[in-house]
């Protein structure tokens, strides 16, 4: 096991990404607008919730599958998508580029853990 070093992050208008759009997605989105974070979200598909997000100008999102390339420009990024795939391609990439990286349900290849919360 890892030692960790706890740690809480001031991401305020810092650039973080979010590959997926579904319901965890969108917990995360939420969580690090709380933070007043600058979010992008990278998906084919999104929430409902996302999508209002979007239109009211709270969020960016891409509408298409990650790419290798698209974390150059982030702080933080966040993998929840229900592809193993693209989620360990954001892993490797991340990691490759130094960027901090949690993806969902794969503890062992995060950067960092998010504890939960009540942000909706």
């Amino acid at each position: 096991m890892n030692t960790l070093y706890p740690v809480f992050l001031k991401l305020d208008n810092k650039r973080c990404a979010v590959i997926g759009g579904g319901k965890t997605a969108t917990r995360k989105v939420k969580a690090l607008l709380q933070a007043k974070a600058k979010v992008t979200v990278i998906s084919p598909k999104f929430t409902k919730e996302l999508k209002e997000l979007a239109e009211n100008g709270a969020i960016e999102v891409i509408k298409r599958r990650y790419e290798e390339g698209d974390l150059d420009k982030y702080f933080l990024i966040f993998g929840a998508t229900n592809s193993e795939e693209i989620n360990k391609t954001v892993i490797k990439e991340a990691k490759k580029k130094n960027i901090l990286c949690n993806v969902v349900d794969d503890p062992p290849n995060c950067d960092f853990y998010v504890p939960s919360t009540n942000c909706g």
